[in-house]
């Protein structure tokens, strides 16, 4: 995923890391597309996904989906030798927030 990352081809990744049927909710998040988007400076193109207002409980294998994309979330300029450990955990919160924000769910590091 890297190689293909610096190569800036398009990579799909659902930073969740499994279905999330909680209507309210996001889970926490795998660090993976904040490590990627920093190791090699690609912005991340938040999308978030929903059930429709319609929809009540959780979600069901047919059930319609609203998907929102968000504008380019562009990460911050590192010094020459890289991340460091402490950049990771914050880039994360700020694409898992905006994730939170375009589907309407609650997010927390926790």
């Amino acid at each position: 995923m890297l190689e293909r990352t610096r190569a800036r081809l398009l990579v799909g990744i659902f930073p969740e890391g499994r279905v999330n049927t909680d209507r309210d909710r996001l889970l926490k998040g795998r660090v993976g597309p904040a490590y990627l988007s920093l190791e090699t400076g690609v912005p991340v193109i938040p999308a978030g996904i929903r059930l429709s207002a319609a929809q009540p409980g959780c979600a069901t294998p047919h059930a319609p989906l609203e998907i929102r994309i968000g504008v380019p979330l562009i990460p911050p300029r590192l010094p020459p030798e890289g991340a460091a450990i402490a950049d990771l955990p914050v880039w994360h919160a700020a694409i898992m927030g905006e994730i939170g924000r375009l589907s309407g769910k609650a997010w927390g590091s926790a």
